[in-house]
């Protein structure tokens, strides 16, 4: 009973760390982020639901892939916005009064979702990947095992 217990406490523990992240993410960016683009997109979207990754890895009992994927949506957030705009302002060099509409459009156009979206599914992977690794760094499966 105690390890049932101290399990269920990890869960909850781990689970109020990862959801703690989207709430406090999400709150930011009604207020203090609210002009922000990726900020906002993310929030109006909530996130394409993609908190309930870390959450199910939370009941899984895989907790570094829990927080990686967490940190992985706050790093995309930061690294999307960052670098999108940097695109913008790249490609904004580039516009000509002559061009095509479409063009200039397709030059103004801001990449930090797709962005965000590399970086947390590149989280997620390594996520899983850590969390099939024993800890004296070897992977953790069936033919590992038997050969021992």
């Amino acid at each position: 009973m105690k390890n049932t217990f101290s399990k269920n406490k990890a869960c909850f523990s781990f689970l109020f760390i990862v959801f703690s992240a989207y709430v406090l993410c999400y709150f930011l960016s009604q207020t203090v982020f609210h002009g922000i683009y990726l900020f906002e997109w993310t929030a109006n979207h909530y996130y394409l639901c993609l908190w309930a990754a870390p959450v199910t890895f939370c009941f899984l009992e895989k907790y570094k892939a829990a927080l990686i994927t967490a940190i992985g949506n706050w790093a995309g957030i930061l690294i999307g916005q960052s670098l999108g705009d940097f695109i913008i302002k790249v490609n904004a060099a580039r516009i000509t009064p002559d061009m095509y509409v479409g063009k200039v459009w397709q030059l103004k156009t801001h990449y930090g979702v797709l962005i965000w979206l590399a970086v947390f599914l590149l989280s997620f992977i390594v996520g899983i990947r850590i969390e099939k690794r024993t800890p004296d760094g070897t992977k953790n499966d069936k033919n590992h095992r038997m050969n021992k």
